[in-house]
Parts: structure tokens; C-alpha cells; sequence
């Protein structure tokens, strides 16, 4: 990627670090929440939208790639 070893050994560290936390935290992060409101029964299920793809630059950086997933698995649509 252009990049000194140095940067893109940091790189890598950073992403395993992230995927790491999501895969420790991921169960949590997608179960469903009661909310309290004035219905019988409220709660927010979290639900996959399907294949979701994204064409990026051959040189654009991994720690890129890992936020766009997080942006658009914190997306409701």
C-alpha cells in the first residue's frame, strides 16, 4: 500500500484489535432491547439487511474498511 513497515504493522495491529472486539462483543452488541413505552411490549431487534457491498481502491487501508462495516452495521434503514 505504498506504506513503511513500520505504519503498516501498526495498521494490522489496530485491525486485529477491532475484530477481536467485535468478536468478543458481537452477541452483545446484537441482542435484542426492551424499551419501555406505553405499548404492551416495545423492543428493538436487531436483523441483518443482507449482502451489503462496497468497491473501494486497491491501495485503501484495512483500518478504512473496518469502520465503513461498523458505519453500516449501525445503520437502520
Amino acid at each position: 500500500m505504498g506504506k513503511a513497515i513500520k505504519e503498516a504493522r501498526s495498521e494490522v495491529e489496530q485491525c486485529a484489535w477491532v475484530m477481536e472486539y467485535y468478536e468478543d462483543n458481537g452477541k452483545v452488541l446484537t441482542i435484542d432491547e426492551v424499551v419501555n413505552t406505553d405499548a404492551r411490549k416495545t423492543f428493538v431487534i436487531f436483523e441483518s439487511l443482507g449482502v451489503v457491498v462496497s468497491i473501494m481502491p486497491w491501495n485503501f487501508h484495512y483500518w478504512q474498511d473496518l469502520q465503513l462495516l461498523h458505519w453500516l452495521g449501525t445503520q437502520s434503514f
